[in-house]
């Protein structure tokens, strides 16, 4: 069932443009052009109103100038007031041409036959040439609202597309936060380095929750370190008296990070013991 019709003053409203262009009321009557043809026919017999007064003069001036102003912009309804002027002129014309071939008295019309005759074939060709331009104004409006219907199809279904494009576009973003993994790892063998040696790099995605980071130590020292995340111009996250997993092969420091501290860019990951010198190892993070 389609959705409740406005009143004319609202759709009169509309088609002359005295209706905020933002507001959702025109948004709405936007959408209900395209979809319920109930509407449409009552837009089109308005407009056929409108063109009709504005021709027999019977708009105030602010209507007439938000006809010329507004109205009149689509050349579909440029197209009804040609057509509807051709028909008044055409009608005028042959008013004009019945009253001069009528005759004024009985005595004329007995004095000849052939002015009778040539009335009655005059009205005859009149009649037939209204039925013409009549049946041609039928068939134009009714090409009017086919393309009219058809372009309500084509948008509707560029709207569906649009919406299973987006839906689509939704469902692979929703796939590749599954397909990626919830923690990556980053080790750091080295602190910091000098020269174009390549920066460590760890990439994280949408769906990542946290970084995992293994930290080699130059030392087998088993004692407790503090490690501070930061950049150039703050510290992200800290965390203290963190014990290595030791081996003797060495030492290492696991540490796990949460993503949404992290954005592209540069970090560096300073290790620091009691006693002993600063570490610092750098690296740098991308986005999936």
């Amino acid at each position: 069932m389609g959705s409740a019709l406005p009143d004319e003053s609202t759709i009169r409203s509309y088609l002359l443009g005295r209706l905020d262009s933002n507001s959702n009321l025109v948004e709405s009557l936007d959408e209900q052009l395209l979809v319920d043809a109930g509407f449409s026919e009552m837009i089109d017999v308005i407009e056929d109103e409108i063109i009709e007064e504005y021709l027999e003069g019977m708009l105030n001036r602010d209507d007439r100038y938000a006809v010329e102003s507004h109205f009149l912009r689509p050349p579909e309804r440029q197209r009804k007031l040609q057509i509807a002027r051709l028909l008044n002129s055409h009608f005028a014309r042959e008013l004009q041409t019945s009253k001069a071939n009528s005759p004024e008295t009985e005595s004329t019309r007995n004095n000849s036959q052939y002015p009778r005759q040539f009335s009655y074939f005059g009205v005859r060709a009149g009649i037939a040439t209204l039925v013409l331009l009549a049946t041609s104004v039928a068939f134009l409006v009714q090409v009017s609202r086919k393309s009219n219907a058809r372009i309500r199809e084509l948008s509707q279904s560029v709207a569906r597309e649009q919406q299973r494009s987006a839906d689509l576009n939704h469902s692979l973003q929703s796939a590749r936060q599954l397909a990626e993994p919830a923690t990556v790892v980053l080790s750091l063998l080295q602190p910091e380095r000098r020269g174009d040696t390549p920066l460590p790099e760890v990439k994280i995605g949408q769906g990542t929750a946290n970084v995992h980071i293994e930290v080699a130590l130059p030392s087998g020292n088993s004692g407790e370190y503090d490690v501070v995340l930061e950049t150039t111009e703050k510290t992200l996250w800290s965390r203290d008296r963190t014990r290595p997993f030791t081996s003797p092969d060495g030492a290492i420091l696991i540490l796990d990070v949460p993503s949404q501290l992290l954005r592209q860019g540069q970090y560096r990951l300073v290790i620091r013991q009691k006693k002993q010198t600063e570490l610092s190892y750098p690296f740098v993070v991308s986005q999936q």
